[in-house]
């Protein structure tokens, strides 16, 4: 059952490769690695966004995915006749680029690749149903979705989870269910484990373009080697999906400092509307982004980016717009709170979120040794490099603008103050823990740079 739930995502991950690459014409092979773990969240983005306005105007979800799959299989298949040719000279510049890599690096990459891999299946074999958030939200909708039929608003009526919630997850998850055609866990397994490695891909993926081949495997055994990444991938919470989005869009921006090709803008716009079809917290994250990028228009007097940027976010965006007027309930951090004025004048709540922020940050990554102290110690050790960071402070901008915006809920929050930190700290710190990781292995040197300065 499990090949077959992955094969039930190949056919979206075909559809985002198809969008990605028509957005993004680059033929660079380390282009090409971003945009192969870009493709899979894309495509399950967009496919959820379809199929949702689907059912909505009352249309059976079957027919949507026949006619995706059929749709997406042939015009694949078209363009890789088409294209055959260059696709032969294409993968022989891959088995190329291949042999120059480390034999070393490669193998420890493999290595941690592997280890993290059976971490993942092995905790999903002793939680198959993931942990509390997946049984009270985002698999009972996808349930809802699948069974109901026309009835699938029902799930608005539920009394836990959130029912304001955005459907990424719970689409994904029932044309899943239709392709097989099943009701089976594996299938919401399966997209987790997927998001989870394309995060991790993505990361190397990205560093490998702007630092380097070594600094990238780095950066990803340094995100794998993590028990907490893999501990929220098998829990099947949004939250690794939520942090895939961020880093997809957020992190885009040094490629764009480093090619100014202004197509990557249009992905960067549709990665964060995608961020907030996938989670509320991604619906601030749209706001600062937009920032961010038109930011980066004024600063290099191009406004075409931020029109490009735009016009990759209205999808999503006009469809979030849409269901947050016509079908979601009221948020319940913000409904029936009466007490908001007296919440923001109260020093002891900032002193309580401030503490549990210091703590929760000491112990994120669930390590025996803190990650902060030892990626502080390396940091230290390495020193920074001589290359151009210009790239980093829009990034770190967006990371610390979201983290401001969390601090604030929990000030206003009508939950008891110490449960709902307890509870959802260590989470939003997994939104921005790949962006910050991104910025600290763009500043520090490299493996080749301390070697030489070593040497010398």
């Amino acid at each position: 059952m499990f090949i077959l739930t992955f094969l039930a995502l190949v056919p979206r991950f075909l559809f985002g490769f198809l969008i990605v690459d028509s957005i993004w014409a680059s033929r660079q092979i380390q282009n090409l690695v971003i945009k192969v773990f870009l493709a899979l969240p894309a495509g399950v983005g967009i496919s959820s966004l379809f199929s949702f306005v689907w059912i909505w105007a009352k249309l059976d979800l079957r027919i949507y995915v026949l006619m995706e799959t059929f749709l997406v299989g042939l015009v694949t298949l078209l363009i890789v006749w088409k294209k055959r040719s260059d696709l032969r000279s294409f993968s022989q510049n891959i088995g190329v680029a291949l042999n120059k890599q480390s034999s070393i690096w490669s193998t420890i990459l493999v290595v941690g690749i592997i280890l993290f891999v059976s971490f993942f299946w092995i905790n999903s074999a002793r939680d198959p149903h993931g942990k509390w958030d997946a049984w009270s939200n985002w698999n009972v909708v996808a349930r809802f979705v699948y069974r109901g039929g026309q009835n699938w608003q029902s799930t608005f009526l539920r009394i836990y989870g959130h029912p304001d919630y955005p459907f990424l997850l719970a689409m994904s998850n029932a044309i899943t269910w239709e392709l097989l055609p099943k009701e089976t866990i594996h299938g919401p397994i399966t997209l987790a484990f997927s998001f989870t490695l394309s995060l991790a891909g993505l990361l190397f993926g990205l560093i490998n373009a702007l630092r380097g081949s070594k600094q990238a495997t780095l950066v990803a055994i340094i995100f794998m080697m993590q028990p907490t990444i893999a501990y929220h991938g098998m829990a099947l919470y949004a939250d690794i999906p939520e942090a895939f989005y961020f880093l997809a869009s957020a992190g885009l921006i040094p490629l764009f400092f480093s090619s100014h090709d202004k197509s990557i803008a249009i992905i960067a716009g549709l990665m964060t509307g995608l961020g907030a079809w996938t989670k509320n917290e991604g619906l601030t994250f749209v706001a600062i982004n937009l920032i961010a990028w038109v930011g980066i228009g004024i600063l290099f007097k191009e406004k075409l980016v931020i029109k490009k940027f735009i016009s990759g976010i209205f999808l999503p965006l006009f469809v979030i717009i849409l269901f947050k007027i016509f079908l979601a309930p009221g948020n319940d951090l913000l409904a029936g709170n009466q007490d908001i004025l007296k919440q923001l004048l109260d020093t002891h709540r900032y002193v309580t979120i401030a503490q549990y922020a210091g703590r929760t940050l000491w112990e994120f990554g669930s390590q025996p040794i803190p990650i902060a102290v030892i990626l502080f110690a390396y940091t230290i050790f390495v020193g920074k490099t001589k290359n151009s960071t210009q790239a980093i402070p829009p990034v770190l901008f967006t990371v610390s603008a979201q983290l401001m915006f969390y601090f604030s809920i929990f000030v206003i929050s009508p939950h008891d103050l110490e449960w709902h930190l307890a509870t959802s700290l260590n989470r939003l710190y997994l939104h921005v823990f790949p962006l910050v990781l991104l910025c600290l292995l763009m500043w520090i040197k490299t493996p080749d740079e301390l070697f030489l300065d070593l040497k010398s």
